[in-house]
C-alpha cells in the first residue's frame, strides 16, 4: 500500500463471505446459548460498605461546623479590620471613578499612554 492510498474497511468486509454453518448448528443455537446462560452463576452485587458514607458524613458535619464558628465568631483584630474597611473605600473611589478615566481613554485614541492617568 502506498501512503498515499486509504484503507477502505467497508469494501475489505464487502469482499469477505460469511462462514457457512449447516441447518441443525441453527436449529441448536438458542437453547445451546440458554443451557449456557443458566449454567453461570449470577454476579451477586456486593454489599456497599458504610464507612465511606460514614466518612463523608463526618467531613460535612465539620464543614458546617467550622463554617458555623467562624461565621459566629468574629475574633479578628480591630486594625486588621479597620485596614480592611480602608481598602473597600479606596475600591469603591477607584470603581467611582473609572467612567472617567474610561471616557479618557475613548476620546484620546492616538495615545496609549492615557491609559493610566498619573494620580495626584
Amino acid at each position: 500500500m502506498k501512503p498515499n492510498d486509504h484503507f477502505d474497511l467497508d469494501a475489505q468486509l464487502r469482499t469477505l463471505r460469511a462462514p457457512e454453518r449447516p441447518a441443525d448448528y441453527w436449529a441448536e443455537f438458542p437453547p445451546r446459548v440458554t443451557r449456557e446462560m443458566r449454567a453461570r452463576p449470577l454476579p451477586r452485587p456486593r454489599p456497599s460498605s458504610w464507612l465511606p458514607q460514614l466518612a463523608w458524613g463526618f467531613s460535612l458535619a465539620f464543614g458546617c461546623f467550622a463554617l458555623g464558628y467562624f461565621i459566629g465568631h468574629n475574633d479578628v483584630p480591630r486594625g486588621f479590620t479597620h485596614s480592611l474597611l480602608q481598602n473597600q473605600q479606596e475600591f469603591r473611589m477607584s470603581v467611582v471613578k473609572f467612567p472617567e478615566r474610561f471616557r479618557r481613554l475613548v476620546l484620546d485614541e492616538s495615545s496609549m499612554q492615557k491609559l493610566l492617568p498619573e494620580q495626584p
